[in-house]
């Protein structure tokens, strides 16, 4: 084996071992399933976000601690039905 010939080979088993490592080929996890589990998160941090908010105001306003829970369940609960109304409405409209 010449030096071409080898530098060939060589060259050959390196690009076979960086297409094996790297996802220039096929994505382990699917665009749509990465997409839809990030709106899952960003959706449950805005719902516990407004929940605490809910439950701190309830508090100040001098509700009991049950009376504040519950203000902070149904403001989670409330959030979290909008966020699905307006994603079931944004993949009608779009067709995704």
């Amino acid at each position: 084996m010449n030096h071409g010939e080898h530098l060939d080979r060589q060259i050959r088993l390196q690009s076979s071992a960086a297409d094996a490592l790297s996802l220039r080929g096929e994505t382990t996890v699917p665009y749509r399933f990465t997409v839809l589990m990030f709106a899952v998160v960003v959706v449950l941090v805005f719902a516990v976000l407004a929940a605490a908010g809910a439950g701190y105001l309830a508090r100040r306003d001098d509700a009991t601690y049950p009376a504040a829970i519950s203000r902070a369940a149904a403001a989670f609960a409330a959030t979290l039905t909008v966020a699905a109304a307006l994603i079931a409405a944004a993949t009608a409209i779009t067709g995704w």
